[in-house]
């Protein structure tokens, strides 16, 4: 494989096949995107998300309260 020093040197293939590559990664990039983009659409609307959510805050403030409860017996 040749490696030119230049963009001028690239062959008629050269630019055809690195034009496929990049839209090959460009159609990889936009797959991903919409994956992630819609992920985040499911999570920021399903209400269910929101309730686990609450419900671990409410646990870990009611485990700090007792801790201090039982720090404040000794």
């Amino acid at each position: 494989m040749k490696i030119h020093d230049s963009p001028r040197e690239l062959t008629r293939e050269g630019h055809k096949g690195l034009y496929c590559f990049i839209l090959h990664k460009r159609h990889i990039l936009q797959q991903k995107l919409a994956a992630v983009t819609s992920t985040y659409a499911s999570v920021s609307t399903d209400p269910s998300f929101f309730t686990l959510e609450e419900d671990v805050e409410e646990e870990s403030e009611d485990d700090n309260n007792s801790s201090e409860l039982s720090e404040e017996e000794f």
